[in-house]
């Protein structure tokens, strides 16, 4: 595919679990060390530093052997997903990206994705073992190419901008994800809320967690205005990590979403991607702001 990269070390997880499967613990540890993640220690550099976690190997390895089968299929249409998604993130920006880099493997079932720098590139990572569905993996993979695109964007754009900091910006992240999470909703409007805000986490009664919040949009709001110039790592992790605020999780993506969803009355998305941070950040004050006002009244 033109322009697009695509490191797939899942094969390599494959040749391991031919050699572990069935083996004790101990020695399943073992060839995971020679046989994958050394020979991937770039990667699993990455992984482990924030996304993965070590420790869970051990239930990993227990639950492989009921994803085998359906991790085989996923990766069977996964270049096509990723070429039609590409597709749909670049027209609903309006922007023709240079290239993107993307990172496939097999993790601990902890982040099943995220985007990063990796050898000087912005890329995205899909931990495949934790999509049950194709649904989930396609609305996850549109949300991290959408980061992507925007990165390409904001470099073309505002190339002197030094954006050190910025990724924990509560202001800037709400522009950031609720991007994200509407590119999705906009490009699979049949997809339950469950794949937009949760990217179809199937431990968790989304919809009950988009019905809370619906209930005390007040509340929500009013607190993060309170939030919005912090860039702190526990206030983001609050937010749009596994931290909470009030009670739940991601609250940050159901108000960047709202945001968002106000603020396209009067912007296209591309147009608000090309926001500088200091303007996006300015405009997400304003719409939290009529949103504030809006459940006053």
């Amino acid at each position: 595919m033109d322009g697009i990269e695509i490191i797939n070390i899942c094969p390599d997880f494959f040749l391991f679990w031919e050699e572990a499967k069935g083996k004790d613990f101990s020695i399943q540890l073992y060839l995971w060390d020679e046989l994958y993640e050394r020979k991937h220690h770039e990667i699993f550099d990455i992984y482990f530093k924030r996304w993965g976690e070590k420790e869970k190997l051990e239930q990993a390895l227990e639950r492989y052997p009921e994803i085998i089968s359906r991790l085989r299929g996923l990766l069977q249409g996964v270049e096509d997903d990723i070429s039609d998604s590409w597709s749909k993130v670049s027209t609903l920006f309006e922007f023709q990206p240079s290239n993107l880099n993307l990172v496939l493997l097999v993790g601990s079932f902890t982040s099943n994705g995220w985007t990063t720098d990796f050898r000087g590139q912005q890329t995205a990572f899909l931990a495949m073992e934790c999509f049950s569905s194709r649904q989930a993996l396609q609305v996850t993979l549109l949300h991290e190419l959408t980061h992507i695109i925007h990165s390409q964007i904001w470099a073309k754009i505002h190339p002197k901008l030094d954006r050190e900091g910025d990724n924990l910006h509560i202001a800037s992240s709400l522009m950031s994800e609720g991007l994200a999470t509407m590119a999705t909703w906009l490009s699979f409007p049949n997809y339950a809320n469950a794949f937009h805000f949760w990217l179809g986490a199937e431990d968790f009664d989304a919809q009950e967690w988009v019905r809370w919040c619906e209930r005390n949009e007040q509340s929500i709001f009013r607190r993060v205005w309170e939030d919005l110039e912090k860039s702190d790592e526990d206030t983001y992790s609050a937010y749009f990590g596994n931290g909470t605020i009030m009670g739940q999780r991601r609250l940050g993506y159901y108000i960047g979403f709202k945001a968002i969803e106000l603020l396209l009355s009067e912007q296209r998305v591309g147009q608000l991607a090309r926001l500088h941070p200091h303007s996006l950040a300015q405009t997400v004050r304003k719409a939290i702001k009529e949103m504030v006002e809006k459940q006053t009244l």
